[in-house]
């Protein structure tokens, strides 16, 4: 098992006329960004060559946060309101996602189909007429801020239900640390990677985590000692062909322990 990096898909639904605000925008969410390890994803994102239609449905299918850059430009396109922004918000009510809309330019929206959910920025003042746009960005910032770490509780949730079914699922320990760990709540954050680590104590990765918790945490000798055990399994995955594979075969039989234990399984695959 190689732990991935858990990330969150922010999904852009605009108009084309709005573009320069939604790139703005982006670079406001720059911090977030890398707080959240934020994957962000637009039509520009679509490669030629792509059916954008069946491409742009499949991204608003796995996205996590959704943002509806709502101006009369969005509220005019068929392709904007008709179809992506109505997908956005029957995921929103089934709860798979959370849509945000955010006023750009003044737009009549309060009998709009997603006027029953909050809008960015808090007063809903469209972000063209603030007199500094900066702190127009500064507060759609914090809005998506808070509601990602609603998410985050959520997904976390998520793996605490999946952990009591399945208490020695190595790939689930692992995710509900690096969750804890965004969510700086670090001491549960070191037990999860502690979990992870006793079910399978060769992945390099798991060790590094721990190294890090433990440097977030001020235990600097422990981290350190947590990050050359990584360094030494650094390359011995299980499924090379080294030496790294025979050892955690014969620690999974002198464990009792199976592959499915340490390997891909968790509860989004369920």
């Amino acid at each position: 098992m190689s732990p991935e990096t858990i990330s969150l898909k922010l999904f852009y639904c605009y108009a084309q006329e709005d573009k320069a605000l939604r790139d703005e925008l982006e670079i406001h969410l720059s911090g977030l960004t890398k707080q959240y390890n934020l994957i962000h994803w637009s039509d520009r994102n679509i490669t030629p060559g792509t059916e954008w239609e069946h491409t742009i449905s499949q991204q608003i299918e796995h996205a996590n946060i959704i943002l509806l850059l709502i101006s009369p430009h969005f509220l005019a396109s068929y392709y904007c309101y008709e179809k992506e922004m109505q997908q956005a918000l029957d995921h929103h009510t089934s709860g798979e996602c959370c849509v945000i809309p955010i006023l750009l330019r003044p737009t009549l929206w309060e009998d709009m189909p997603f006027s029953r959910i909050q809008l960015l920025p808090t007063n809903t003042q469209p972000v063209t007429r603030w007199n500094d746009r900066d702190e127009a960005f500064f507060d759609i910032a914090q809005g998506i801020s808070t509601a990602i770490k609603t998410r985050l509780d959520t997904l976390l949730q998520k793996y605490e239900h999946f952990l009591h079914r399945h208490p020695h699922n190595v790939r689930a320990w692992y995710k509900k640390g690096f969750i804890l760990y965004t969510l700086k709540r670090y001491e549960e954050a070191l037990s999860a990677f502690q979990r992870a680590i006793q079910g399978n104590p060769l992945t390099s990765d798991l060790h590094l985590w721990k190294g890090r918790v433990l440097m977030a945490l001020g235990r600097y000798d422990e981290a350190l000692d947590a990050n050359d055990r990584a360094r030494q399994l650094k390359g011995k995955l299980p499924h090379s062909t080294s030496n790294a594979t025979k050892e955690l075969k014969d620690w999974l039989r002198t464990n009792n322990k199976n592959w499915e234990d340490v390997e891909v399984i968790g509860p989004e695959d369920e």
